[in-house]
């Protein structure tokens, strides 16, 4: 099955939230899932009000196309 999972809390960030969704992954992968994990990473971020360390994206997919649908 295809995963995809979407998150405001991911690397570098060090927090039991990326911690689950690393242990998460792991174990998914092992049942033969693809995962995919959708983040800030790679895109144009501000910083969350009261919460500097985590950076939210102003748009998160390039391209709605991105995400499909079974």
């Amino acid at each position: 099955m295809k995963i995809a999972i979407v998150t405001d809390a991911w690397e570098p960030q060090v927090n039991g939230v990326v911690t689950t969704l690393k242990a998460t992954i792991e174990e998914l992968k092992k049942m033969g899932h693809k995962v995919t994990v959708l983040s800030h990473i790679g895109h144009k971020t501000i910083p969350c009000t009261g919460y500097k360390s985590i950076r939210l994206p102003s748009s998160l997919l390039k391209n709605s196309s991105e995400i499909s649908t079974p």
